[in-house]
């Protein structure tokens, strides 16, 4: 293929010509020319040096297609060159492809006749029905409002999830190690490797149900259950914290160096715990956060470049308000800025998306976005979406690099930065 020499031609119907020509010093010999392909009609060609065919095509459903040489086409048909007298015209019959194989493709729709949008699958957003194409390459097609996702591997498991959690043991690993599963009343700890295992000896409480996980600065876990704040430490001892008696924690975040519980049914009580730096050990804030109502849902800001913790906590409460209160030394659990809600928020999350950016998910189903001042922690410019009927949960992950946030409701929806802008 390196060092051949040849000419693809395309005619409107989309058969291919291959053209060799044959040359002595600046004379031209030979030139010959036999079928080869048929595929969609095209603006351009380009044959790569790897072997690849790169064709451009307008047709409804194959903009633009990536092929792999299979072979020249030397074998079989008849070539037809200027040195061969011909009574009538060369005559042949396509075929499948023989000599190109499909290796990529995105899809088009041009060229788009007529469309409509209508709601005729009754979903949560109307779809787009487009009549695209010319010919015998023509279709109804139907658009849906959404991002494209690949499975990359299914699990069984004993029964309905409530959260997942992928962690490291160290920061130093390249890869997670434990896939964290939490139940209603059990946790399931899977290794993450050539196949994924149960694991009996991670340390983590598998007796109870999860509420939050997460890597520790020094090695270990922090896993939160709602009758425990467990520090599973490198060297494999556990220090625990128990929540006064009768008392069960609600909800929690946590980071490397930070955690807060909320406490259930406690008027707005939580405990706030940092890392202590001798010790290696959580130890509890002497002061508490008092709200004045229930807390539904806490988070944590991101830690920014030279800071050792997060500068915020974000916390959800019963009386439809999301608050804004201060980590730092010098104001710590100070109240910063409330926001009031249409409903009492069922899960929060704070991201860096250009601007430090607070998201709230709704029990009715409502999701906001607001900005937070990185100094005074003033929210401002709240924005408001319906996700559907169901309450929508919260979780952050990483999208090119940059942080996301996953809403899951009725469908899930995913808010990322796209040029510049959060989508």
């Amino acid at each position: 293929m390196k060092n051949a020499f040849f000419i693809l031609a395309q005619a409107e119907t989309g058969d291919l010509y291959k053209i060799a020509v044959q040359y002595t010093a600046d004379e031209v010999t030979r030139i010959g020319i036999k079928y080869f392909d048929t595929i969609a009609p095209t603006s351009s060609l380009c044959i790569l040096r790897a072997g690849f065919l790169f064709a451009t095509t307008m047709e409804s459903g194959s903009g633009h297609q990536l092929f792999q040489f299979e072979n020249l086409g030397d074998e079989g048909g008849e070539c037809f060159s200027t040195d061969t007298e011909h009574d009538s015209v060369p005559e042949f019959s396509a075929h499948e492809l023989s000599s190109l194989a499909l290796v990529d493709e995105i899809e088009s729709l041009s060229p788009v006749i007529r469309s409509q949008v209508h709601n005729l699958a009754d979903e949560e957003a109307p779809q787009i029905y487009a009549l695209c194409g010319r010919g015998a390459r023509s279709a109804l097609r139907i658009v849906r409002h959404g991002l494209e996702v690949s499975e990359m591997a299914v699990s069984e498991l004993p029964g309905t999830p409530r959260a997942v959690w992928t962690v490291r043991r160290r920061e130093s690993d390249s890869c997670d190690e434990y896939i964290v599963v939490s139940f209603v009343d059990a946790t399931l700890v899977l290794s993450v490797g050539e196949e994924v295992e149960e694991v009996k000896d991670s340390g983590l409480l598998a007796t109870a149900p999860t509420l939050a996980l997460h890597r520790v600065d020094g090695g270990g876990l922090v896993q939160i259950t709602p009758r425990a704040v467990r520090h599973v430490m490198a060297d494999g001892r556990v220090s625990e914290w128990q929540p006064p008696q009768g008392r069960e924690i609600a909800c929690a975040a946590v980071n490397a160096r930070q955690a807060v519980v909320a406490l259930a049914r406690s008027g707005g009580h939580a405990i706030y715990f940092e890392l202590h730096d001798q010790l290696g050990v959580l130890r509890e804030h002497e002061q508490a956060l008092h709200v004045g109502s229930d807390i539904t849902s806490l988070a944590l800001a991101p830690v920014d470049a030279g800071r050792v913790g997060a500068a915020f906590v974000a916390v959800g409460c019963e009386d439809q308000t999301v608050r804004v209160f201060a980590l730092d030394a010098a104001r710590c659990l100070e109240p910063l800025s409330v926001q009031a809600v249409a409903d009492s928020p069922h899960s929060v999350a704070m991201v860096q998306q250009g601007v430090l950016t607070l998201y709230a998910g709704l029990r009715n189903g409502l999701l906001v976005r607001a900005n937070v001042d990185a100094v005074s922690g003033e929210l401002s410019a709240p924005r408001t979406r319906f996700l559907g009927a169901r309450p929508v949960q919260l979780c952050v992950a990483t999208v090119r690099g940059t942080p996301a946030v996953v809403a899951l409701a009725t469908a899930p929806w995913l808010c990322h930065v796209v040029q510049g802008r959060v989508r």
